[in-house]
């Protein structure tokens, strides 16, 4: 007899969330091995650049906390309040459920960095970002990420059209 989880944590659940922190923490030690901080290299073209760069703050930077214990608190809570969402949303599509894998995969990718910048471990000075795109010096997004950041935004536009799908078909 199977025997079922108290929490109906699903397998792909945790392989999603787990291939989400492997590429992003293995991306980040090759930024790390590979490039001087806060230098750059073209890789393609002007287009893409790699700019490895240490984010103390969340999201575009910002630092509202102005304490990384704080900000890894806070962390813990989202993440916390993330992956209840996915339990919660066992019933719900595939693409609901992949989608808030992605964003707490990306999301505790992220939160590595934190934890080792908060205890200032391996000389971490904020979450490592390095991905630059744009065009020249001219058009640039105005802002250097990671996979981490990247598996986010997906995770939320995912969960979006989740949304929306669910909405359109229980409305007719």
């Amino acid at each position: 007899m199977e025997q079922k989880n108290k929490y109906n944590i699903r397998p792909l659940w945790l392989y999603t969330i787990l291939i989400c922190i492997i590429i992003d923490q293995l991306s980040k030690i090759l930024i790390q091995i590979n490039l001087i901080p806060y230098s750059s290299t073209n890789i393609i073209s002007d287009l893409l650049r790699f700019s490895y760069t240490e984010n103390p703050g969340i999201a575009f930077g910002l630092n509202p906390f102005n304490n990384p214990i704080v900000l890894l608190l806070v962390s813990i809570l989202a993440i916390y309040f993330i992956f209840k969402v996915l339990v919660d949303s066992s019933n719900n599509s595939s693409l609901t459920q992949f989608s808030l894998s992605l964003i707490i995969g990306g999301a505790l990718g992220n939160f590595i960095d934190r934890f080792f910048s908060a205890f200032q471990i391996m000389d971490y000075q904020g979450v490592i970002d390095f991905i630059d795109v744009g065009i020249n010096n001219h058009i640039r997004f105005p802002y250097v990420f990671n996979l981490a950041d990247s598996f986010i935004t997906i995770g939320i536009s995912l969960y979006f059209i989740s949304f929306i799908k669910i909405k359109f078909f229980n409305d007719k």
